[in-house]
């Protein structure tokens, strides 16, 4: 196939958004792996009593408790100034015919897993029949991006405009690891890429925040 492609319509609006992104940042990448054996056995057990909720919906509960537990990365800059936020509204990557919509689930970190789950399911249900509100695009302060059913593993996702955070969700792989004992098993690892602005994060507080994540991940069938 020959010829040329111009961008245009929403796809131009898309680009150049991603280009002032990253034109306006300092955009840093970390990357890690997280044990989510326990998490997927109590997904069985929630599909078995039709609680349906996924795996996106347990990383979004994570990110967003995380971020209630960093208070310093939820808001939004303007040129150099940081606004921080109260809420934590979570913006949710969702591929819709070729564009990248981001519906924003409001005070994730005051929903349930099933809450959170419901609200995600209705939003990208809305996203595909184009019923999506204009409002419902704006305004988080931390976005989600999943590849997991890709053979993606690791991924540095580009930051929604003027947001600090964003986590890349890889595939889950099994892995040999440790356990407490010293023995070795097998257990399911989930790949997660953690993007910030390197402006108002270092290094240090980045690397503690994905951790928080995984911890809490790693605990996520113990929340309500």
């Amino acid at each position: 196939m020959s010829g040329q492609v111009r961008l245009k319509g929403a796809r131009k609006a898309i680009a150049d958004h991603m280009m002032q992104s990253l034109a306006g940042s300092a955009q840093l990448s970390f990357l890690t792996g997280c044990d989510v054996t326990d998490l997927l056995t109590a997904r069985e057990g929630w599909k078995a009593g039709e609680r349906a909720i996924g795996v996106e919906d347990c990383l979004i509960a994570a990110l967003a408790d995380s971020m209630a537990a960093f208070p310093h990365f939820n808001g939004v800059s303007k040129g150099d100034e940081l606004i921080l936020a109260e809420a934590v509204d979570v913006s949710v990557a969702i591929s819709v015919n070729g564009l990248l919509l981001t519906p924003v689930i409001r005070r994730a970190d005051r929903l349930s897993l099933d809450e959170i789950a419901a609200c995600r399911r209705d939003q990208a249900a809305r996203a595909r029949s184009g019923k999506l509100k204009t409002s419902e695009l704006v305004g988080g302060t931390a976005t989600i991006s999943n590849l997991g059913l890709t053979r993606v593993r690791h991924f540095t996702p580009i930051l929604n405009k003027g947001q600090l955070v964003i986590l890349g969700i890889g595939r889950i792989e099994p892995r040999l690891m440790l356990t407490a004992d010293g023995s070795v098993a097998q257990r399911q690892e989930i790949g997660l890429s953690l993007t910030v602005d390197h402006r108002f994060i270092d290094g240090d507080p980045a690397a503690r925040l994905l951790g928080e994540i995984c911890d809490r991940l790693t605990a996520i069938h113990t929340r309500n």
